[in-house]
């Protein structure tokens, strides 16, 4: 998490909000359990695509692992964390194979949370997880902010 933190140090000196999204494939066992693990692979290459498509080159989007990815967004607040993951989900709603292989629908929860001035690099990740569950809890295939209260986006 050393590159994050030198986001969240760096965004502190310019006074620029900068939000964590952390995002999850939803029901992603069952794409590899049907369709096999090469299906599995083409879905996770297909969606970092998307998602660095997506991204400014300030920004930042790393694999956590497995299914799990995380977007750190520069000079974000909330409401442009949304539309950046609505972008996404119409990318992957539009775009039906990566490196000419056909990928299966797939969806993904997101939790995002707003860096604020007391926020280490563990703090600001745990919101952004337990914004994450929330958003699974509550059906899928959306988003849930966190900040000083949670939101359903």
């Amino acid at each position: 998490m050393g590159h994050l933190g030198e986001m969240l140090a760096g965004s502190r000196a310019m006074r620029w909000p900068l939000t964590l999204a952390m995002l999850d494939i939803d029901h992603f066992k069952r794409i590899n359990d049907s369709a096999g693990h090469d299906v599995g692979d083409a879905v996770l290459c297909h969606f970092a695509t998307q998602l660095r498509h997506q991204l400014r080159p300030m920004d930042a989007v790393g694999r956590i692992g497995g299914e799990e990815f995380l977007l750190v967004l520069t000079n974000t607040g909330i409401e442009g964390a949304a539309l950046t993951l609505a972008r996404i989900r119409q990318l992957i709603a539009e775009s039906t194979e990566t490196e000419n292989q056909p990928v299966p629908e797939y969806t993904f929860s997101a939790g995002i949370a707003l860096a604020t001035a007391d926020d280490s690099v563990d703090s600001i990740f745990r919101r952004a997880d337990q914004a994450l569950f929330q958003a699974k809890r509550d059906g899928r295939n959306r988003d849930w902010a966190v900040n000083s209260r949670s939101i359903r986006l």
